[in-house]
């Protein structure tokens, strides 16, 4: 009469200790940032572009206009995640872009 509980209480601490283990697991990311190459990149934009700034959405850079316009340059395709990136020590010689 006394194995029948024990080995109920068994059994029910055996599924909820698998449903709290399989619950506590994470999928894992592994994120791999390759910083050097991103900064190449954003820096290759900003010289080609004389910009105090730009967007990256959809992996096209988005420029800003003095008069609140976007320029969106649809044949410069980016590798770099979507974000707003700044441009340091620019001339910044363009009448149009702020």
């Amino acid at each position: 009469m006394s194995i029948i509980p024990n080995l109920i209480l068994l059994i029910k601490f055996s599924v909820i200790l698998i449903y709290v283990s399989s619950c506590t697991k994470k999928n894992v990311k592994i994120f791999d940032h390759n910083h050097n190459r991103e900064q190449i990149i954003v820096t290759s934009i900003c010289k080609k572009t004389d910009a105090s700034h730009f967007v990256v959405k959809n992996q096209k850079v988005i420029l800003k206009r003095k008069n609140g316009n976007q320029i969106k340059l649809q044949h410069f395709k980016s590798v770099i995640s979507d974000g707003y990136y700044f441009c340091s020590n620019q001339k910044r010689n363009s009448l149009i872009l702020d």
